[in-house]
């Protein structure tokens, strides 16, 4: 219960505004967890503490967990990037089978014909 005292001390010293963004990160462990602070993208706090549950709740509910509705918005910002992600990538898988098949594409876009040369 200490190091949440100290995180409180230190949030009373270092109070955030709607302008800043604090970002937390675990690193877990089977014995401790080691957690970081990262504000306004700088590196802000770290310390490690014992891998329990409780105590890792216990912070979180001191830094405050997102709402439905924020989880919400990202679990949409989050799709829409993998979604991206994998357009990028089918988009990729044609030209890599276009080329290996010494398609050109830009003669059938102006043309609208498939054009093979001659081998």
């Amino acid at each position: 219960m200490a190091k949440v005292s100290k995180l409180s001390t230190w949030c009373k010293m270092n109070p955030l505004t709607d302008r800043e963004a604090l970002y937390v990160g675990l690193d877990v462990h089977k014995k401790s967890i080691h957690a970081a602070w990262w504000l306004n993208g700088q590196l802000a706090r770290t310390w490690v503490m014992p891998a329990r549950v409780s105590k890792v709740l216990t912070m979180l509910k001191f830094i405050g967990l997102p709402t439905d509705q924020e989880e919400a918005d990202r679990q949409v910002l989050r799709t829409r990037d993998q979604l991206s992600s994998k357009r990028r990538r089918v988009q990729k898988a044609i030209v890599g089978v276009a080329r290996r098949l010494a398609i050109h594409l830009w003669r059938m876009l102006v043309t609208g014909e498939w054009y093979r040369p001659a081998t």
